[in-house]
């Protein structure tokens, strides 16, 4: 079973949802979708800014500063990257697929989510192979809340957050239309080293563009931007 969180952002409103049942979540932003999934692809392990360093422990145990700076400084980047991307998926996928700690998880969960939604993604979806997110009980999204609040500004105080509830969330899962305007994923991020999308749905993935972005733990903002500029430069045939 997958724990689903859905976050939704269009323009001045943002959908974010969660089902804490067994492996998913959904919560609503007012008018657009943001969908999100857990897994996550590979990353490169060398060179760079350093990963999975965490304040009083070099394998990233403890929760400290890192994720807060990282979350601070790819926000930044993110809002000037946005416009000089030539095309942007509509609802990014993030799937995962290790078991990162739980608490270090969510902020490098919800620095993903909001980098997406700072680049101008309108739908993320998080699903939870391993049901991490689930063991947290719902503090995923306030931590997106946190961070939205903290660190977006005034730009986005106006945006609204509602909590989907259960039924919508397995309808959205299973492929109902339960949410208007909620789309498939034309982009899936997959984080972890197991190239497989663990039990994603495979009809909502029929003209998704997969891309393994690395381990969770310690993401930083050059990584997900990346997969984005990968996305933009591919050519989307579908089938012709």
């Amino acid at each position: 079973m997958a724990l689903l969180y859905a976050l939704v952002l269009r323009l001045l409103h943002a959908l974010l949802a969660l089902k804490a049942k067994l492996q998913r979540g959904l919560v609503r932003w007012d008018s657009l979708g943001l969908a999100w999934k857990r897994r996550r692809p590979r990353r490169a392990f060398a060179g760079g800014r350093g990963r999975g360093k965490g304040v009083g422990g070099a394998d990233g145990d403890d929760v400290g500063g890192d994720e807060e700076e990282e979350g601070r400084r790819g926000l930044e980047m993110a809002r000037h990257d946005g416009r000089a991307l030539r095309k942007l998926p509509v609802h990014v996928g993030l799937v995962l697929s290790e078991a990162a700690g739980a608490e270090r998880g969510v902020r490098d969960v919800a620095n993903a989510v909001l980098w997406c939604v700072a680049l101008g993604v309108s739908y993320v979806s998080v699903f939870d192979a391993r049901g991490m997110l689930k063991e947290t009980n719902g503090r995923l999204m306030e931590e997106v809340l946190r961070q939205q609040r903290e660190q977006l500004g005034s730009d986005w105080s106006k945006r609204k957050v509602e909590f989907v509830d259960d039924q919508s969330a397995e309808a959205l899962l299973q492929g109902t239309p339960a949410l208007k305007g909620f789309p498939d994923p034309d982009l899936v991020l997959r984080f972890g080293r197991v190239e497989s999308t663990l039990g994603y749905p495979p009809w909502q993935l029929h003209l998704a563009e997969i891309i393994p972005v690395g381990p969770l733990q310690g993401l930083c903002y050059e990584d997900l931007h990346s997969a984005m500029r990968g996305f933009a430069e591919c050519e989307q045939r579908f089938g012709k």
